[in-house]
């Protein structure tokens, strides 16, 4: 480790040559549920676009990760032009650095966090994290010794966009009281999560604890709203993945005050950040929209919606759209097989499928992260009347 940090050190000062640089996620993917997906058929048709757009750029050479998905969406540019695929490795790109920086026009394939990592260890601003459901941003950087310049622009198809309303809440269906989960990694334990709830005439009171051993977290989530969801607080605390977290937030009429400091990607202010902001009217704090996704109003099959949400810990705005994804059976340990509504938010990074129960207030009985190998499942509950 303490080689490759002193080997990224010595590339990053050496002189550097004029390149370009073009650079996007993979195209859109068959299935998130298995480890190395292809591309869909949507996702084939942004790959010739992007063959299309990206040979006119005259590129010569080519990089991409050693996954189906980033392969086969750069296969129709290696067979236009017939250059080699170089792969590399998304967790080490000093070796791809060394490649930029020695000059040429390249074309790389990459995921959402190496692009941000790339962009930044090149000494540009990566912007906001990339969604779990964008798939068209296209990055062209130029890159010599005196300047490092971002472009973004789109690929096509272009990204749907749904317009945003007002947190959908359905009080009524808040379901007060401790819901406990075990948290499993690539299908094994890893810790767990306890979700409490409580409400009266003027106030939703929610509260979080995690506990993941292996990962050094010890963490609590308390959110306080007012029952028109306009004045809130929200505090997080305790050890999360080895360092110590201290956010608090408050909000009323579309201001937000307070401070964040949380472990943050490399390419992210790692300091405590002051918050003063503003949002538009009807978002919802992140962590109270995750914990309250079992009371949203359930949209018609193949009519989502959308609505902001505002994370506290990196001080951000994303839209999240949320799909019916329709009902399906959640198999026990004894056999027995219960009928859920599949319900996805997606954005936000991560994008997650909240897997409910048919009966009002509806309970959370599983949660799967998209494209990552998490997964909350019910092992207990305790409803109050």
């Amino acid at each position: 480790m303490r080689t490759t940090i002193l080997w990224l050190a010595i590339c990053l000062c050496l002189p550097l040559k004029a390149a370009e640089v073009y650079l996007f996620r993979h195209a859109e993917t068959e299935s998130a549920t298995v480890t190395d997906p292809g591309l869909s058929r949507q996702g084939q048709q942004r790959a010739q676009w992007l063959a299309e757009y990206l040979l006119e750029r005259n590129p010569d050479q080519l990089h991409s990760t050693d996954t189906k998905r980033t392969q086969q969406t750069i296969q129709p540019l290696h067979q236009q032009t017939g250059l080699q695929v170089q792969h590399y490795e998304p967790t080490d790109l000093s070796g791809l650095i060394e490649k930029i920086r020695a000059g040429g026009t390249h074309v790389i394939a990459s995921h959402r966090g190496a692009i941000m990592q790339l962009i930044h260890l090149l000494g540009g601003d990566p912007g906001l994290d990339i969604d779990e459901s964008e798939y068209d941003r296209l990055y062209h950087l130029t890159v010599n010794d005196e300047s490092m310049q971002v472009y973004l622009s789109s690929s096509e198809p272009a990204h749907p966009v749904i317009s945003p309303k007002a947190f959908p809440l359905d009080p009524a269906g808040i379901a007060v009281g401790q819901f406990r989960y075990q948290m499993l990694l690539q299908g094994q334990p890893a810790g767990e999560a306890v979700w409490n709830y409580a409400k009266d005439s003027e106030r939703i009171y929610l509260r979080e604890t995690t506990t993941l051993e292996r990962f050094n977290t010890e963490a609590t989530i308390s959110v306080d709203l007012d029952a028109d969801l306009e004045t809130g607080r929200m505090t997080f605390s305790g050890t999360f993945f080895g360092s110590d977290t201290d956010i608090q937030v408050a909000w009323e009429d579309g201001k937000v005050n307070g401070h964040s400091s949380i472990p943050r990607q490399p390419y992210r202010t790692q300091a405590r950040i002051e918050v003063d902001d503003e949002w538009p009217a009807g978002t919802m704090e992140r962590s109270a929209a995750l914990m309250l996704a079992h009371a949203l109003k359930i949209p018609q099959q193949g009519q989502p919606y959308a609505f902001r949400w505002y994370n506290s810990y990196d001080s951000t705005i994303r839209n999240i759209q949320v799909d019916n994804l329709g009902t399906t059976f959640l198999e026990g340990q004894g056999g027995e097989k219960t009928e859920v509504l599949q319900l996805r938010l997606l954005g936000g990074a991560p994008s997650q499928i909240f897997y409910l129960s048919m009966e009002i207030p509806r309970q959370v009985l599983r949660i799967d992260v998209i494209n990552a190998p998490w997964r909350y499942q019910l092992i207990e509950s305790t409803l109050q009347p």
